[in-house]
């Protein structure tokens, strides 16, 4: 087992940002906005994690995951810098590698739940 695995859920702060590689590789960056646990005073907060999906499930989830869509997600944290540039930044973001997605809900489209399931019957019809 990788000491850098996580399993996280949370919702989706900003619309997935889908970006495509010179030598044509996919990947989807969003950033999960996780509740975090209540302190002794009962004040809790917001954390922020970047995650990235590096593989041909990219274009896929770009259609189903956007703002708001509560997802759970496990993966192996990663942080981008070298760790001797520590005095350059002492605090870097780290940015979790997505391993497993799975998309609880996602906000609709405007449509009603019925146009998104292909159901035309509302009831009225004879």
């Amino acid at each position: 087992m990788n000491v850098n695995s996580v399993c996280i859920s949370g919702t989706v702060d900003d619309d997935p940002v889908l970006s495509r590689t010179e030598g044509g590789e996919e990947s989807l960056a969003f950033v999960m906005r996780v509740d975090g646990h209540a302190d002794g005073r009962g004040v809790g907060g917001s954390n922020f994690v970047r995650c990235v999906v590096a593989d041909s499930r990219a274009a896929a989830l770009e259609r189903r995951v956007r703002r708001g869509s509560l997802v759970t997600l496990s993966g192996e944290v990663r942080q981008p810098y070298r760790l001797d540039h520590w005095h350059e930044d002492p605090d870097p973001p780290v940015v979790v590698v997505v391993g497993t997605i799975d998309v609880t809900s996602a906000p609709c489209s405007g449509s009603t739940l019925a146009d998104v399931v292909g159901l035309g019957w509302r009831g009225d019809d004879p």
